[in-house]
């Protein structure tokens, strides 16, 4: 979750650098995490037993994608929030696509051991945002971009390797 990373680092010093509190940071995360907990637990949930779990894995981190990008050129609280709302819909949207994709990927008597290394590596990859953005040159709305790019090209391959894959099966 490189992306995760990267929010935690770079959104702080972007809301300080438009002239906010830095507690408004800690309330747009809020912000993402209650539209993401939102969409696991109303009927939008629906989605995840309609719709293939590479679909919607594409699909959330495309969105996430987009948000990062839209963050680099937001200026307004009000954008933010909105901004980071639709950032938590595409990590709703990953998250229980990630989970299926694991549970259909591992035999049961293996599941507890997949799941350990699922969440470390997850961890990991926060931690490796947050890193990685730091050592190399780019100001802070560069960082926001080079990450909604890099998404939306992870993005693109999932979605590319889903379309290969439907033609390969027919």
């Amino acid at each position: 979750m490189f992306s995760q990373g990267v929010i935690a680092y770079l959104l702080p010093l972007h809301v300080q650098n438009l002239g906010y509190d830095s507690r408004l940071s800690g309330t747009l995360m809020s912000a993402f995490g209650i539209i993401a907990v939102l969409v696991f637990v109303l009927p939008t949930n629906r989605i995840f037993d309609r719709v293939r779990p590479s679909t919607t894995l594409a699909l959330g981190i495309g969105l996430m994608g987009l948000a990062q990008l839209l963050i680099s050129q937001s200026t307004t609280s009000l954008v933010l929030y909105f901004v980071l709302g639709l950032y938590g819909v595409g990590f709703a949207l990953l998250f229980p696509s990630i989970n299926t994709m694991l549970i259909k990927a591992t035999p049961s008597e293996l599941r507890g051991k997949a799941y350990g290394y699922f969440y470390a590596f997850f961890s990991l990859g926060v931690v490796a945002g947050s890193s990685v953005l730091g050592w190399l040159p780019f100001n802070i709305v560069e960082g926001f971009i080079f990450t909604g790019f890099i998404l939306l090209l992870f993005a693109t391959f999932i979605a590319f390797n889903k379309q290969k894959e439907r033609v390969v099966n027919q």
